[in-house]
């Protein structure tokens, strides 16, 4: 994905109003379903009681959550795949592929997603005939949504997403409430929902298709290409399942536990619990613009320069300084990260008293929201620092790390729930903790032999030249393979 930043950065250039936009898309890019469901969601949450009893609203929640779990879980890999295969059809020049590529994608997550939620709705929420139906096309909608975005992004169509994803805000919360009025059931009402999201993923895979006209592979030969691509970057595909599942841990550990409710025959989730951390999550999102601007940015700018001197068959001594230079990018620019998540968690916190009420949320659920954001601020370090670690080719280290995360936030969740209220959220706070100081700590580790690395990738890439085995799918390869040509 890198050169998102760069488009971004040009459009900041053009004053402060070219800087809000920048903004603005950034926040779409990095968390546009997100934010998109998390707003519809408390819009839903504190209109519907006035059309439907607060159980069936409780159930409509609980079916929106589940059926966004489900489909990141799915898309997350597929699109993964999708996005590392197409990128390296663009430096082999092979551009017919990448449509087929984004349609495979689109079509195998939406299908996996209709067939998951089927039983999960029908067993687990005791759904059935056209609600269960209608609930289920609604979560193949939403799992549309993820590969749009990403490739979307990947062609800079950053007006296009976020006007679609306002569009599909509105539309999702005035369908749904609509519906509701007129007292259809929960699965028509989560299809309404859906149905927003939904056209916001046909908005942006019309750009996407649009984009790279042309004939495209047959079925057989994209599924064998996206199978491959998948395989050779087995870590980095495994890593981003894993990263979701992750995220979602200590979720569905409070959804297992005494906090848990259920509406009717559905399946458990927390609102208590749930309400206060969707919305501390939200406070990562500074620190993903600032990477998405500044990090990507710097780094990678330092990373291609060492390729270049390398490639000009520079002396020792001008590509250990190329070398430096990268390690400095990288610290700096995680040191301003760093501040700024803390700079905006912190005004958050202290000001959390005087706007709970107006974001939703009691003031029981105030300590619990604090925690979050403590943990939003190390949840973005993480984030910023093992994405790096990818960037620098690293791909088993990143699936090491997301898999400590979970591990961390699964156990951490299960001990916090043993203790007072007052601790709720404490886990997750530990957990994003924790991994953050790992994922800097390989990070670190990565930066200081990252001569030895680009050499060891080299070595591979002239053999694989040679005939005597295949080159590494790593960043750095990438990069050294771009720099040459």
């Amino acid at each position: 994905m890198a050169g998102i930043g760069f488009e971004l950065r040009r459009l900041s250039e053009r004053g402060l109003i070219g800087q809000v936009a920048a903004t603005g898309h950034a926040a779409f890019v990095t968390a546009g379903p997100w934010l998109v469901t998390v707003l519809a969601l408390g819009l839903i949450q504190r209109y519907i009681v006035f059309v439907v009893t607060e159980q069936d609203a409780y159930l409509l929640q609980a079916l929106i959550i589940y059926a966004f779990c489900l489909t990141l879980l799915v898309t997350a890999p597929l699109t993964t795949a999708a996005i590392r295969a197409s990128a390296d059809d663009l430096y082999e020049r092979h551009i017919h592929r990448i449509r087929g590529n984004f349609i495979l994608a689109l079509t195998l997550g939406c299908l996996v997603c209709l067939g998951l939620s089927l039983p999960l709705f029908a067993f687990g929420f005791g759904l059935s005939g056209a609600d269960l139906m209608l609930a289920s096309a609604g979560a193949g909608a939403i799992a549309m949504v993820w590969p749009s975005i990403a490739f979307a992004s990947m062609v800079r169509a950053y007006l296009v997403i976020s006007l679609s994803f306002a569009a599909g805000l509105i539309i999702s919360v005035g369908l749904t409430l609509a519906l509701a009025a007129r007292e259809l059931g929960v699965g028509v009402q989560a299809a309404g929902f859906g149905a927003g999201l939904g056209l916001t993923a046909i908005a942006l895979a019309s750009t996407v298709i649009g984009t790279f006209p042309g004939a495209m592979p047959s079925l057989r030969q994209s599924l064998l290409h996206l199978a491959l691509r998948a395989r050779n970057h087995g870590a980095m595909v495994c890593g981003a399942f894993l990263a979701v599942a992750a995220v979602w841990a200590d979720s569905w550990v409070v959804w297992a536990g005494p906090l848990g409710k259920a509406a009717g025959n559905g399946l458990p989730t927390a609102p208590f619990y749930d309400s206060a951390m969707f919305m501390a999550r939200l406070s990562i999102l500074p620190g993903l613009i600032a990477f998405l601007l500044s990090v990507d940015i710097v780094v990678h700018e330092r990373s291609r320069a060492l390729m270049a001197t390398i490639d000009d068959n520079g002396t020792l001594a001008h590509i250990r300084r190329r070398l430096e230079a990268v390690r400095q990018a990288a610290d700096s620019s995680l040191t301003r990260l760093i501040l700024l998540q803390a700079v905006c968690g912190a005004i958050v916190v202290l000001l959390a008293p005087a706007f709970i009420e107006q974001a939703g949320l009691r003031f029981e659920q105030l300590g619990t929201f604090r925690v979050g954001i403590l943990g939003a601020l190390f949840q973005a370090i993480f984030i910023a620092a093992s994405t790096l670690v990818l960037h620098f080719g690293r791909g088993r280290i990143y699936l090491g790390l997301q898999a400590l995360y979970l591990l961390l936030n699964l156990t951490g969740t299960a001990i916090s729930l043993a203790l007072p209220l007052h601790w709720l959220g404490g886990g997750y706070f530990v957990a994003s903790a924790t991994a953050a100081v790992a994922a800097l700590a390989a990070l670190r580790a990565v930066l200081a032999s990252l001569d030895r690395l680009i050499f060891h990738d080299a070595l591979i890439i002239r053999d694989a030249s040679l005939g005597r085995r295949r080159p590494p799918h790593s960043p750095i390869a990438a990069i050294s393979k771009e720099t040459t040509s």
